[in-house]
């Protein structure tokens, strides 16, 4: 009975995820070009949010190559690939592995959880690739 409840409340919030993510790309696509600021200048302000760019994995290349774009006009960077192919494989045929932990291998609920978790993340970056216009 806990089971089927926890079950439920998953799947009620994974609902409510999927429709704050809906309504975010659509507002999104619908103001793209018409996030100016309301100065008399009209200029467009952005900010660029790059975690541990500096880590010499070449984070820092790819956020001037971002800054660059955006100086033409609206870009995207997404790095790809997030989620490989090889990385939903091994979830789902239940391999432990660096990605996929043993205990979560083993439970066909939490595997469950985590390739729909992929899948949402998979979708999310290829909504924000469809909002760009430059990809860098």
């Amino acid at each position: 009975m806990v089971i089927v409840f926890i079950f439920w409340v998953l799947i009620w919030l994974m609902g409510i995820a999927s429709a704050i993510f809906f309504s975010l790309r659509q507002w999104v696509l619908h103001y793209k070009n018409q996030l100016h600021c309301s100065s008399s200048d009209k200029r467009l302000h952005v900010g660029i949010f790059h975690p541990y760019c500096n880590a010499g994995g070449g984070g820092e290349r790819v956020l001037w190559c971002a800054v660059r774009a955006l100086q033409k006009k609206i870009g995207c960077y997404v790095h790809y690939p997030v989620i490989s192919s090889d990385m939903l494989n091994k979830v789902k045929f239940r391999q432990s592995a660096h990605n996929n932990k043993a205990y979560v291998a083993r439970n066909p609920f939490l595997t469950w959880a985590k390739l729909t978790y992929y899948r949402l993340f998979s979708k999310m970056y290829k909504w924000h690739y469809k909002c760009s216009k430059v990809i860098c």
